[in-house]
């Protein structure tokens, strides 16, 4: 009898105490959010969440991604970026264009210092990319030996550019130029995007 009472005793209090044990829950991963531009009710974000960025524009509560980036992030986080509304044929667009950095290479032989400008043309109310563009100016710092037995060098800088320079013409008109070509689009209200212009 005695033995069936400290049993009953000992599964009583073992039930209590696993009872009033905290449960303990998963915390959220900390989430960052940082507005890089903003007119009128568009902004951009960016936001950070573990090793995941998210790169998007914000209409209202519409939200459109520009752009994922996974890892942790360097020196390519967007930065100047700009918001920059237009009228092209009566269509209300909007043109984002923002700059990242990286370097390529060594400093003690070749190293490239590479500068993006991004430019994309949304338009917001059918949350469409309608356009965009990369330019690209690369400032090559290199090494030069000027004798066989590396005994003496010179330091070389050169600058290299690529794709195209984007603007914007007042009628909503993209100019697309580089040192050889120059290009415009134009707004094509019936397909809804732009065309070339001849």
């Amino acid at each position: 009898m005695k033995n069936n009472i400290l049993l009953l005793l000992l599964v009583v209090f073992s039930l209590t105490a696993y009872s009033q044990k905290k449960k303990t829950t998963a915390k959220a991963p900390a989430i960052n959010k940082t507005i890089l531009a903003k007119t009128g009710n568009i902004s951009v974000e960016l936001i950070e969440k573990k090793d995941t960025y998210k790169f998007y524009m914000m209409s209202g509560k519409d939200s459109l991604l520009i752009k994922f980036i996974q890892g942790r992030i360097g020196t390519n986080v967007p930065m100047d970026c700009k918001i920059t509304p237009f009228t092209a044929k009566g269509a209300k667009l909007y043109s984002l264009t923002w700059t990242e950095k990286s370097t390529v290479g060594d400093a003690k032989t070749k190293l490239e210092n590479i500068t993006e400008t991004h430019t994309e043309i949304w338009d917001v109310t059918a949350k469409t990319k309608l356009y965009e563009n990369i330019q690209k100016v690369i400032n090559i710092t290199e090494i030069v030996w000027l004798d066989p037995n590396k005994t003496a060098s010179k330091t070389q800088e050169k600058i290299r550019r690529d794709g195209f320079e984007l603007t914007l013409t007042p009628e909503g008109d993209i100019l697309l130029k580089n040192k050889t070509q120059q290009d415009k689009l134009t707004y094509d209200t019936a397909q809804k995007k732009f065309v070339s212009k001849k």
